[in-house]
């Protein structure tokens, strides 16, 4: 009897505790979804479309952590992939995957990809050039939008028409970077929390990879900074990448995301 009364207790323990886990995950949902549509922004242009609500996405980083992760595969079976400021896939599709449904553009980049696609003879002309006809069907999400960046992002926008380049864009009604912060409590936030806290309003179950602000491995491994560059940058300098890591660590403990840090299978797929 004794037995009985205490399955029923824990049973009831286990009930309570999963719909605390529900509840939380709604109310998460619900913050996220309130960040990117909130009522008081600026409504919305009488002839726009929106992106569907998804069911699984793979939101990538650029992080060196991907080089012979072998998690191409598994990235490609997401119905949704977004991705990182057009980071170049070709020739590292069996580790970062070749979808690229969503992609980001930051300033920066734009900056210096409108400077490389004016004038052929630049250096950097054919690499820029292919890096952005690979992401020709993608939406490009101008994450940066505001006043000051408006021009910015008319610049690349107007280099890519020169080049017959005319992807879908995307970009948000106001300036979000605020909100972000206000959000998730962290200064000057990264080109990859802002994908990701957009990619919260638009899917219900999220794996990251490739977010590892660190230049070695948990066994010791060397690791570049981009899975496709070898470049130096303090991580903690401009942005506050390891302060964003424990977040994610943390919403991957509580079961609001998978952050992938392992390899992957070859055969791996996520359904």
């Amino acid at each position: 009897m004794k037995k009985k009364k205490l399955k029923t207790i824990l049973r009831r323990r286990r009930i309570k505790r999963r719909k605390n886990q529900e509840q939380s995950r709604d109310d998460f949902k619900a913050l996220s979804i309130t960040l990117i549509q909130n009522a008081k922004w600026k409504e919305a242009p009488k002839i726009f479309s929106t992106v569907p609500k998804k069911r699984s996405c793979a939101v990538i980083g650029n992080s060196g952590i991907l080089l012979n992760s072998s998690c191409g595969c598994e990235i490609d079976s997401h119905e949704f992939v977004l991705r990182s400021n057009i980071a170049p896939i070709l020739g590292f599709e069996k580790d970062v995957g070749y979808r690229h449904d969503f992609v980001s553009l930051n300033l920066q980049l734009s900056r210096t990809a409108t400077s490389c696609l004016e004038n052929s003879s630049n250096p950097c002309f054919e690499e820029m050039l292919k890096r952005f006809k690979v992401y020709g069907q993608s939406i490009i999400w101008l994450s940066k939008l505001c006043k000051t960046s408006k021009e910015t992002y008319l610049g690349i926008l107007s280099q890519l028409q020169k080049h017959n380049i005319n992807p879908k864009t995307a970009y948000p009604f106001t300036s979000i970077g605020s909100s972000i912060e206000r959000l998730w409590n962290i200064t000057n936030p990264s080109s990859g929390l802002f994908l990701y806290t957009v990619a919260a309003s638009l899917c219900d179950d999220i794996s990251l990879y490739g977010f590892y602000p660190f230049y070695t491995s948990s066994d010791g491994t060397q690791l570049k900074h981009h899975y496709y560059e070898n470049r130096s940058m303090d991580y903690a300098k401009s942005h506050h990448m390891p302060e964003e890591f424990k977040l994610f660590t943390v919403l991957h403990k509580f079961g609001f995301i998978r952050l992938v840090l392992d390899r992957c299978s070859q055969d791996s797929r996520r359904l």
